[in-house]
């Protein structure tokens, strides 16, 4: 669940991550959200992010057929995640049989999510992260539901899916993405080493 705040530049700039942490933990501890979704500065009417990860939603588009929409980095205030690149480029590359009207980075209005399909976050620890529901607030003490949305939907499942493939090695990384940091000999030969040096140490 999340709740929509509008948040400064300067508070972006002091402590991001803090902030939002501080926002989640205030919205958990009364029992209204477990997330915080920042607006945008100058309007408080756009969507810029989902604490410390970057929002996406799956909306309908005025041309018809679905559109997978996330706020652009350009103006600064979001942070270019590596996550949401890759999602990016799974969506663009591979779900145009669901997502007919494209994938795009533009201002996403909070008034939007009311017909959103689908809403999901992705970070580094939340890796991709299907959201439950959206409410706003009414008032001094209410809030009114936006979006509601039970299990994960067809396109946050279907980039989810691929995404963890990749990670996992279930399938072939055309992309690129992954590395190998040790080969499994070096790995067997530093452990050894390793062994060898707390053996030596032991009978000092």
């Amino acid at each position: 669940t999340t709740t929509p705040t509008k948040r400064s530049f300067s508070d972006f700039l002091a402590s991001q991550e803090a902030e939002a942490l501080q926002r989640t933990a205030e919205k958990t501890r009364t029992g209204t959200a477990a997330e915080t979704l920042f607006l945008d500065a100058a309007q408080g009417t756009f969507i810029e992010e989902a604490g410390a990860s970057n929002f996406f939603a799956v909306v309908p588009a005025a041309s018809g057929g679905l559109e997978l929409v996330t706020p652009p980095v350009e103006a600064g205030t979001i942070l270019p995640g590596v996550t949401r690149a890759s999602v990016l480029a799974l969506a663009r590359a591979e779900l145009g049989h669901l997502l007919t009207a494209g994938v795009a980075e533009r201002p996403l209005a909070l008034e939007e999510i009311e017909h959103a399909t689908e809403v999901f976050c992705t970070g580094t620890g939340a890796s991709i992260s299907s959201v439950g529901s959206v409410t706003a607030p009414l008032g001094e003490d209410g809030c009114s539901a936006m979006y509601e949305m039970n299990g994960w939907g067809e396109v946050t499942k279907a980039v989810a899916n691929k995404l963890f493939a990749i990670q996992w090695g279930d399938c072939a990384d055309e992309h690129q993405w992954m590395r190998e940091v040790c080969a499994p000999e070096d790995v067997a030969l530093r452990l050894s080493g390793l062994q060898h040096v707390a053996s030596s140490a032991a009978a000092a």
